[in-house]
């Protein structure tokens, strides 16, 4: 500090004046190596912090849309999951109708081999009993011709014989 001596008399004005310019010299040297560090420090504060705000914004449209698009694809995902599960389904139909055709139709398969077995066994069994009727008639006429048969008789017989074979067909 600077003290400067009057000699007057007055020596609170001197002492006023000089403070006056001790502050006013402290004031230019504050401001100049604090207070221009100090707002551009702010200048700087307040860019950043700027920028921060914008990124912001800018982020939040971002993530705006890409929510947007996420639920667009979400709708799009069950749109498709339910027509596999329509077409799944419809698939299934045509594979059970198929099946139950399949079925009637090997039963109806089924169905007719076995009648055609059974007509085949029925044409067996009746050849059998005509070829065992056969036999019969021969054992009946073996005997007919070692013994004497009166003409009555061998009517009798031969009637008898023809009633047998109307009774198997």
């Amino acid at each position: 500090m600077l003290i400067v001596y009057a000699s007057s008399g007055n020596t609170a004005l001197g002492n006023t004046i000089v403070t006056m310019i001790a502050f006013v010299a402290l004031l230019m040297i504050i401001k100049k190596f604090t207070w221009e560090p100090f707002m551009s420090m702010l200048a700087q504060r307040r860019q950043i912090i700027e920028g921060d705000l914008a990124q912001a914004a800018e982020e939040k449209v971002t993530s705006t849309k890409a929510k947007e698009d996420a639920q667009q694809a979400l709708k799009d995902a069950r749109a498709e999951a339910n027509q596999i599960i329509l077409a799944a389904k419809k698939q299934s139909l045509q594979i059970q109708d198929n099946m139950i055709k399949e079925a009637k139709e090997e039963i109806a398969r089924l169905h007719e081999s076995a009648n055609q077995e059974i007509e085949q066994d029925r044409e067996r069994i009746l050849n059998e009993i005509k070829n065992e009727v056969s036999d019969i008639a021969i054992e009946i006429a073996e005997k007919i011709l070692r013994r004497e048969i009166k003409e009555e008789d061998y009517h009798k017989l031969v009637d008898d014989f023809i009633a047998g074979m109307d009774d198997i067909a």
